[in-house]
């Protein structure tokens, strides 16, 4: 702004620009009609929404209102000084329908390739139901001879996804996976299945890159025999392979101990154990086959000086998953030396153990490993596989190993769809003076008997089936907030027992599967309570 300084000077003051670019954090968003979220951004701004999905405080908290589509975009702006960053805004509602997609549309029929096959739950939009857990998926091959789905009955979503594996046979052709859900409209997917052609050229990876450079560490050179599709040649077992490390590498690996070595293909694959020297560097292998007509190739592996281990840090985990025996969540724990590098040539021990706090007590059941709690590091690497029928929003676990300092990391395992309700009363037992009060709790619980947070609401209606001892204060029907719903009940002075029974509201969605049997609880009114 312009100014006349009380000192009989002009003065022109100016708000300075910001010296980068404005940036707006989360960059994009999926959330449900009615939900919330925080952006920032990285200068003061001020906050618009186009699309009419939603509306947003001066602070930047986003609110959901109404769905929106891909042809009807929803952006949250922030302008800040002349300059504006824009995040895409999904808001998605219930589940309508399924839609089929996988992670190939074409494959090799030779009895071991997999695609995964994913159903997304979406809704009348056509937008996934990022925060659904149900309903159940089930997938049905329908062309049994070209190929096989890993999943035996229903499938638990996933944010809103369920997936399966498809392995081929031997047979080629259109293999058809088709899903289903419980009111909803199904989808089928088709994969092409082929019978592999003639090897033409190769493609090489390591299992393991980086390792240390400590002259016992090693990784796998797997190499692959490709056809003009890019599919794994697996009836080629004539092909010879010869993997030699390049001149430049000539101090720093080894190849089965050697400079160079030769494997014959089997099912159109070699694997190669490359091994580090005590000279850190990249450890270049140049892969040849014995017909010219098969282009070979190569792949570099990184050997790094690491110190001692030091200490234990988790590197991968695949948290949350929902509960129940099909759904497995792995954790991966690597030995590191002080820097946090990989000790590829620890065999160390690593226990886990769970905190009875945070991974016991829910009524599913409690946190477990399948695979044990204690498994020796291969590699300077343990996974670990963990399942639970009881839902834990932060199960804390925890990794020690002699001499080395521990860690801990929180998993999530989420309760199934929903399945019934349940109602308790408490008190058990009021007074008759016309004062006393007890609460009605009912449940939306999954099949294991875990209380189901997300989805719904659910419309509950808690009516009283006998006695009369007792006035419900609260009104019909009430709607659950993260699957519960509580009546405030007021004694008489009429002593004797009620029983309520609580109930799915008549044509609410979305519905249960056992929405009609009723769920009872009791209250007792008493001249005195103990």
């Amino acid at each position: 702004y312009n100014a006349l300084h009380d000192r009989g000077y002009f003065q022109a003051n100016t708000t300075p620009l910001p010296t980068s670019a404005l940036t707006i954090s989360p960059p994009s968003a999926s959330l449900p009609v009615g939900g919330t979220i925080q952006f920032t951004a990285s200068s003061p701004s001020t906050w618009t929404v186009l699309g009419g999905c939603g509306a947003i405080t001066t602070v930047g908290l986003f609110a959901a209102t109404a769905t929106n589509s891909a042809s009807q975009p929803c952006t949250v702006v922030a302008t800040s000084a002349g300059l504006s960053a824009s995040a895409a805004v999904t808001v998605f509602g219930s589940p309508a329908s399924l839609g089929c997609s996988a992670s190939a549309t074409r494959t090799v029929a030779d009895g071991i390739s997999t695609v995964t096959v994913s159903a997304a739950l979406k809704d009348a939009n056509g937008n996934t139901v990022a925060n659904a857990t149900a309903p159940q998926v089930l997938f049905t091959n329908v062309t049994p001879t070209l190929g096989s789905v890993s999943a035996s009955g229903p499938v638990t979503p996933t944010a809103g996804v369920a997936t399966t594996t498809l392995t081929t046979t031997t047979t080629p052709g259109d293999i058809q996976v088709s899903a289903a859900a419980n009111g909803l409209v199904g989808c089928s997917q088709i994969v092409t299945s082929a019978l592999p052609g003639f090897s033409t050229h190769t493609a090489a990876t390591f299992l393991t890159n980086p390792i240390a450079a400590d002259g016992t560490s090693f990784s796998i050179l797997r190499v692959d025999l490709l056809d003009s599709g890019g599919n794994r040649a697996t009836s080629d077992n004539l092909t010879v392979l010869t993997a030699t490390r390049s001149s430049a590498s000539s101090s720093l690996c080894t190849v089965n101990s050697l400079g160079s070595w030769t494997a014959n293909a089997v099912q159109g694959r070699v694997d190669f154990t490359v091994q580090s020297t005590t000279t850190p560097g990249a450890c270049q292998m140049i892969v040849t086959t014995n017909n010219s007509s098969i282009a070979g190739t190569a792949a570099t592996l990184t050997t790094q000086l690491t110190g001692a281990p030091s200490k234990l840090g988790v590197s991968s985990s695949t948290s949350p998953k929902p509960v129940g025996s099909s759904s497995t969540l792995t954790l991966t724990v690597d030995v590191q030396d002080a820097n946090g590098l990989r000790v590829t040539s620890s065999s160390a021990l690593v226990t886990m153990q769970f905190d009875p706090t945070s991974c016991t007590g829910a009524p599913g059941g409690n946190v477990f490993a399948p695979s044990g709690q204690s498994i020796l590091a291969n590699q300077g690497r343990a996974t670990f596989t963990l399942r639970s029928d009881g839902a834990y929003p932060g199960c804390v676990v925890t990794f020690n190993s002699s001499n080395l300092t521990g860690t801990n990391t929180a998993v999530r395992f989420d309760p199934g769809p929903p399945d019934h309700l349940t109602c308790s009363i408490a008190p058990s037992a009021i007074i008759s003076d016309g004062i006393s009060v007890a609460t009605a709790t009912v449940r939306v619980r999954d099949a294991l008997g875990n209380t189901v947070t997300a989805g719904g609401p659910w419309s509950i209606t808690l009516t009283r089936a006998a006695g009369g001892s007792t006035t419900m204060l609260t009104s019909n029907p009430q709607f659950t907030v993260a699957g519960v719903a509580n009546y405030t009940l007021r004694s008489t002075t009429t002593v004797g027992v009620d029983s309520y029974n609580a109930s799915v509201t008549a044509a609410t969605q979305p519905t249960l599967p056992n929405p009609t049997t009723a769920q009872a609880c009791s209250v007792a009114v008493q001249t005195s309570v103990p």
